[in-house]
């Protein structure tokens, strides 16, 4: 089947330095893969069919897939920048450009998105994007902490303790699945939760907080629980690689 590129072109300097993957750090790049991750998160681009690589040229990140998901991502971009308006895209392409926006105004660079040698949009540090200012969206992660309250109520809820950021979560259930979850009182679990924040502010609606799924954790296997766990919720082009583990693969070396 018939293949397409699109390309992330960031252009600009580095100090006294023209941009290279020389001086572009394992923490950028992972920071690029993310927000790229974002802005290719529409409707009609399969994830698994997404392939990023990074390449010479100041800091390029190519992205190669089958056309139809290149071309969604494409009219995406082109919607955004139409008056550069992202009210009408996907709230995971607006969340990925405006934090381009903030990369691009924190290190005084632009980028050029490209499609068939012809540049579609350009976020620089003079960028302004017109959104709705206080809407919120869904979002979705995994809490790690004790179980410390189990409550039946007109509103049953769990409350999660982290002892290490020394906060609790206050999470909303249903009482069928208090009932399930005696067995993990005082206990350390992993809790897949969805929540509400602001767009613009990242800011957490803390009442929000609905119970998905709850499961024993344990240092041993933790990290391939959580791993499992966010493949339900967390788009990524990356499959089961982390984007860190990607980041050093392509550059052949670590920091």
């Amino acid at each position: 089947m018939e293949k397409q590129e699109f390309i992330i072109h960031i252009i600009g300097r580095k100090g006294n330095e023209t941009l290279s993957l020389d001086n572009f750090t394992i923490k950028e790049q992972v920071k690029i893969l993310q927000i790229a991750q974002k802005i290719c998160s529409v409707e009609g681009s399969n994830a698994n069919e997404l392939v990023p690589k990074f390449e010479e040229g100041s800091w390029i990140l190519k992205i190669t897939g089958l056309l139809v998901a290149i071309n969604s991502i494409t009219l995406t971009i082109e919607e955004a920048f139409k008056n550069n308006d992202i009210s009408m895209i996907s709230a995971k392409s607006r969340q990925g450009l405006i934090e381009l926006k903030n990369f691009c105004q924190s290190n005084n660079l632009s980028t050029e998105f490209k499609f068939k040698n012809k540049v579609i949009g350009k976020v620089d540090p003079t960028t302004e994007f017109n959104k709705s200012k206080n809407y919120t969206i869904q979002d979705a992660t995994i809490l790690i902490g004790v179980l410390d309250v189990i409550g039946f109520q007109k509103e049953p809820k769990i409350i999660l303790k982290d002892e290490e950021e020394n906060k609790s979560y206050t999470i909303h259930t249903t009482n069928e699945v208090i009932e399930s979850i005696h067995q993990h009182l005082y206990k350390e679990v992993a809790v897949e939760v969805s929540y509400k924040r602001f767009f613009e502010t990242n800011e957490v609606l803390t009442d929000s907080y609905k119970l998905v799924d709850l499961k024993p954790y344990s240092l041993e296997k933790s990290y391939a629980e959580i791993r499992e766990l966010q493949k339900h919720f967390d788009f990524s082009f990356l499959g089961d690689r982390d984007s860190v583990d990607y980041v050093r693969e392509l550059r052949g070396k670590d920091e």
